[in-house]
C-alpha cells in the first residue's frame, strides 16, 4: 500500500495536489519553434478521452496499492522434444514431454525463461497478470496522451 511520507520540496511549491498524486511538477511544453505552448488551454481532451484517461488512471492506482506483487513477462505451457534418438518423443507420431509450465520475461535486451512447478506457477500466476494489466494500462494511457498532443499540435489522426 502507498503510505503517507514527508512532503517533498515540490509539494511545498505546489500544494497538496489532487487525491492520489503524490507529487505535480509543472514542466513547460514547448513547440517547435522554441516557444512556450500553453499546456492547460492547448491540451483539451474530449469528454470519452477523459473518461477513459481519468478510469486508465484510476485502475492504475489501484493496481499499484494493493499490496501484491508485479512480475513482467507471460506463462506459456511447452510440450518439448529430449533428443534421446531411443526416446519415445522421437517417434512417429511424437509423444512429447511435458505440459511444462514456462515464465518468460525481458531484461534489457536479453530474453530470460524460467521452467516453473505447478506449484510455483500457481504462486507466480497472479502477479504476472498483474505486470500484464499494467502494461496494458500503460499502453491506453500512451494512446490517449499521443492523441491530445497530436491534437494540440494540429498534427490530426
Amino acid at each position: 500500500m502507498i503510505g503517507i511520507g514527508p512532503r517533498t520540496s515540490a509539494q511545498r511549491r505546489n500544494g497538496p495536489g489532487p487525491p492520489g498524486v503524490l507529487a505535480f511538477i509543472p514542466a513547460p511544453l514547448y513547440s517547435d519553434r522554441y516557444e512556450v505552448v500553453d499546456t492547460i488551454g492547448s491540451w483539451l481532451m474530449s469528454t470519452p478521452d477523459e473518461r477513459r484517461v481519468n478510469g486508465a488512471r484510476q485502475r492504475l492506482i489501484d493496481l499499484l496499492a494493493d499490496d501484491e506483487g508485479i512480475l513482467p513477462g507471460g506463462l506459456v505451457e511447452r510440450m518439448t522434444r529430449c533428443g534421446k534418438s531411443n526416446c519415445r518423443c522421437v517417434g512417429e507420431p511424437p509423444h512429447l514431454h511435458g505440459p511444462y509450465v514456462q515464465w518468460g520475461y525481458s531484461q534489457g535486451r536479453e530474453r530470460i525463461t524460467r521452467r516453473l512447478s505447478a506449484r510455483q506457477a500457481e504462486r507466480y500466476r497472479p502477479a504476472i497478470e498483474r505486470g500484464r494489466k499494467l502494461m496494458e494500462l500503460l499502453i491506453e494511457l500512451d494512446e490517449v496522451e499521443i492523441r491530445r498532443v497530436e491534437h494540440a499540435e494540429g498534427w490530426g489522426r
